[in-house]
């Protein structure tokens, strides 16, 4: 026997689905909240769905999957059929008669998925999205992430997006910093649109054509190359409707369409342990870790520094230990023979030898010049159209490819 929880109008069906001997409804719920904590605490291993299919998204069943439930979804049109049958759902008319959800329910745990025409929960799905189908990915993403005290991990992620448009790459650049967002400014755009809580929305709501232009997205033009650009938080107050999961989604939906995802990243990686033991309770951090761990590319930004240089030496050390993600790629940034010595970029290398973990070392120098990047600030534009000959913006484009 199965036990079953109800969330929706349920048009009867509570009462007609306790008259079944091989299924007992232990709640009848109005909304996801209770319907996962019902399935947590182990009162019910199937979720049937029996209201309004759009209230239905990605992150809602990969709760459900993550909290060891199934799902079954009762229907009226086509389009909800595919979305929902491809997150891994089981899915019926909604007129089905109690016979046909027992048989829905039993081959869930028999394993029958292929008889149903359904995808079951894979069993090794990567982090933050198990059991829903991951697009294929054909393009980079490229993940800047860097130490705090602003070392110019935005400058970096700006213009390399531009610099990687100009090589004729389609190229889209996120702001995921959930900190402190800034590439809508950078830019000369006013930054009160969110678009990355709207991108993640529409990915996991399933309305999201990563092919088309939309409120997710703003079109930019650097240099003579277009862009696509997906505004930050205005506010970091909101981080938490940036979730982990809904962003790695997010980032491998536009990867299969774009050949260049570049995501700008605050510098905290921190977890709150307390909160490990909820896994519905999202964590501060989760955007930054989500796009670490998704990169195919990682680029570590520090200032070359003595004070900078130490917390670039940690924040590599600390990369060791994340989850997932690729080894960093170190590129100091600010290069400058007044702070560094007259061979700064000798001094460099000889300082992290001594000090800096083994597996890494700099591989890029970013020269300091204030006055192009102030300029470039000032207009709200690449260093390719306020600095073409900048070496700043040779060395950034020397990053590209």
């Amino acid at each position: 026997m199965s036990t079953v929880v109800v969330m929706g109008d349920d048009r009867g069906l509570v009462g007609r689905l306790e008259a079944s001997a091989a299924l007992t409804v232990v709640r009848h719920v109005p909304d996801a909240a209770e319907l996962l904590a019902v399935i947590g605490s182990g009162l019910a291993t199937v979720a049937v769905f029996a209201g309004d299919a759009a209230s239905i998204d990605a992150a809602l069943v990969e709760s459900l999957h993550r909290a060891g439930g199934r799902g079954v979804a009762l229907v009226a049109g086509e389009a909800d059929r595919l979305r929902l049958e491809r997150w891994g759902l089981s899915v019926l008319t909604w007129d089905a008669e109690p016979a046909a959800i027992e048989a829905a329910v039993a081959a869930l745990w028999a394993g029958e998925w292929g008889r149903l025409g359904v995808q079951p929960p894979a069993p090794h799905s990567p982090p933050g999205a198990p059991g829903l189908p991951i697009a294929p990915q054909r393009g980079r993403i490229t993940t800047v992430w860097g130490t705090g005290g602003a070392p110019g991990r935005s400058t970096v992620a700006l213009n390399l997006a531009v610099e990687e448009a100009l090589r004729g790459q389609r190229t889209v650049l996120v702001d995921a910093d959930t900190h402190g967002a800034s590439l809508a400014t950078a830019l000369g755009l006013l930054d009160e649109s969110a678009g990355i809580v709207r991108l993640c929305r529409q990915v996991d709501q399933g309305g999201f054509d990563p092919g088309a232009d939309g409120e997710s997205f703003a079109r930019v033009r650097a240099g003579g190359a277009g862009l696509r650009f997906t505004s930050g938080l205005p506010r970091p107050e909101r981080w938490a409707e940036v979730s982990g999961p809904s962003l790695g989604r997010a980032l491998a939906a536009l990867a299969s369409v774009c050949d260049q995802v570049i995501v700008d990243v605050a510098a905290p990686v921190t977890r709150d342990d307390e909160l490990l033991l909820d896994s519905f309770a999202p964590q501060r951090n989760d955007a930054t870790l989500t796009a670490i761990g998704a990169a195919d590319r990682l680029l570590a930004v520090g200032q070359a520094d003595p004070v900078s240089l130490p917390r670039l030496v940690r924040l590599c050390e600390e990369a060791a230990t994340l989850p997932a993600g690729p080894p960093p790629v170190v590129v100091l940034n600010r290069v400058r023979s007044s702070v560094s010595g007259t061979h700064p970029e000798r001094g460099i290398r000889r300082a992290w030898e001594r000090f800096g973990p083994k597996a890494f070392s700099p591989s890029h120098f970013l020269p300091s010049e204030p006055a192009a990047a102030d300029a470039a600030l000032l207009r709200g534009r690449a260093l390719a159209e306020a600095a073409p000959r900048s070496p700043l913006r040779r060395a950034i484009a020397a990053l590209a490819g």
